[in-house]
């Protein structure tokens, strides 16, 4: 694959390490280059704009999870953190870590569904056991992060960053230097996005504003999630009579 894509750029570009984005544009040289990791490590795990655990706090239940999987499953865990460590380490090292404007760490969301299986062994542990304290805080957590996910999805991240830039400017103020756009907590869209246009077009014609929409979302969501664990855990109770 690394051969036809240098082949490929050879004959569009005639430079193997050309992808197109600096054509026409010497200054788009910026746009991705080898820098310290430092910022890019904290702004990729904890920033308010791209923070992993900010915006996927689901990951933090699964590091709790994770020293039960890590000793159920060796070789798996050191081969998902390896692989982890590697990409965030190198998306860090770039210029461009934060991906632009988009809502949250775009460039780790292939890491999410490896980082999540501890989840998935935590709640197979718990249901075996039976224990219903522990499973209903997982609920709880769940409905957490369901709630958070339902908020980013009403909102319009574009125009969100767009404004910002916008009023930046009219401030005199550059949100991109030193990253401030995507470090700092008073542009996070965590805590202003719905403040903003909502974004899915079907539900644009409901005349409420975005945090009525929000918790019309979220009831349903935790009443379909409380039915589920019911169920589950009403079959696990009949199996052990």
């Amino acid at each position: 694959m690394l051969a036809l894509l240098a082949y490929y750029n050879v004959m569009r570009f005639n430079n193997i390490f050309e992808t197109g984005r600096t054509i026409g544009n010497p200054s788009a040289f910026g746009y991705g280059i080898s820098v310290a990791p430092w910022q890019g490590l904290w702004g990729l795990l904890f920033s308010g704009g791209k923070g992993l655990f900010v915006f996927c706090p689901v990951i933090i239940l699964s590091m709790i999870a994770w020293p039960a999987f890590h000793r159920k499953h060796r070789v798996l865990s050191c081969t998902i953190l390896a692989a982890a460590m590697l990409r965030i380490v190198f998306i860090a090292s770039r210029s461009d870590w934060h991906g632009g404007f988009s809502l949250g760490p775009r460039y780790l969301i292939m890491l999410i569904p490896f980082l999540m299986l501890p989840v998935g062994e935590l709640i197979s542990t718990l249901l075996q056991s039976r224990n219903v304290k522990a499973l209903c805080a997982v609920a709880l957590a769940s409905l957490i992060c369901i709630a958070q996910q339902l908020y980013f999805s009403l909102g319009e991240i574009f125009s969100f960053f767009h404004i910002i830039k916008r009023n930046g400017a009219y401030q005199g103020v550059n949100v991109f230097q030193d990253d401030l756009l995507y470090l700092s907590w008073n542009f996070s869209p965590l805590r202003h996005l719905l403040q903003g246009k909502r974004g899915p077009l079907l539900l644009q014609c409901i005349e409420a504003d975005n945090y009525t929409v929000w918790l019309l979302l979220v009831v349903p969501a935790a009443l379909a999630l409380a039915l589920v664990y019911v169920c589950v855990l009403k079959n696990i109770f009949n199996q052990h009579r």
